[in-house]
């Protein structure tokens, strides 16, 4: 199955990732969510966060006070996660970030199979109006209800993301299409 996950992250002064949220919808072959995977994750060191950034303004302090640590989410999120799933990232930095976490929390390199969506479906919007863009604006100009000032809260992102697969009728079918953009 297809899983929609979208994962939020600061980067520190020396370049490392810190996960902020991670969001997940499983959805089934008409891009209905039938699985959610959702959590908040909590600072290594809560008292220097700049609490302005993006990742960090969909929740409160106590929020990521209160959250799971970063192991403890992407541990429950592996076990959530089924063998065959094919997990779906909107851009080619998210899926880099998050195999980079995963090797960095476990040591692990063989996840699930992954897809970056943006340039399939951007092309498969091709020549239509609004076929360029994020998520968001894609899906605004579809019709979708969206509230971009929820931009950068994972669950929003992924909700926003599998409403916008499911009203252009995006057929699975086209990820296997021969196109090797989801390569490393």
């Amino acid at each position: 199955m297809f899983v929609i996950v979208d994962l939020e992250w600061i980067t520190d002064e020396n370049g490392h990732y810190e996960p902020t949220q991670l969001a997940a919808i499983r959805v089934n072959q008409n891009w209905d969510g039938i699985r959610y995977f959702n959590s908040f994750i909590k600072p290594r060191n809560i008292a220097e966060c700049d609490w302005a950034h993006p990742a960090y303004t969909c929740g409160s302090r106590v929020d990521f006070a209160d959250a799971p640590s970063a192991f403890s989410v992407f541990k429950a999120f592996d076990n959530w996660l089924r063998k065959d799933d094919i997990l779906l990232f909107w851009h080619h930095e998210s899926r880099k970030v998050w195999r980079k976490l995963n090797f960095a929390l476990f040591r692990k390199s063989d996840c699930n199979k992954d897809i970056v969506l943006d340039s399939y479906v951007h092309s498969y919007l091709k020549g239509q109006m609004s076929s360029k863009g994020n998520p968001y604006i894609i899906a605004a100009s579809r019709g979708v209800s969206v509230d971009v000032r929820l931009q950068h809260y994972a669950v929003n992102d992924a909700k926003v993301l599998r409403e916008l697969l499911q009203v252009i009728s995006m057929p699975q079918s086209f990820f296997f299409a021969g196109s090797d953009s989801n390569k490393p």
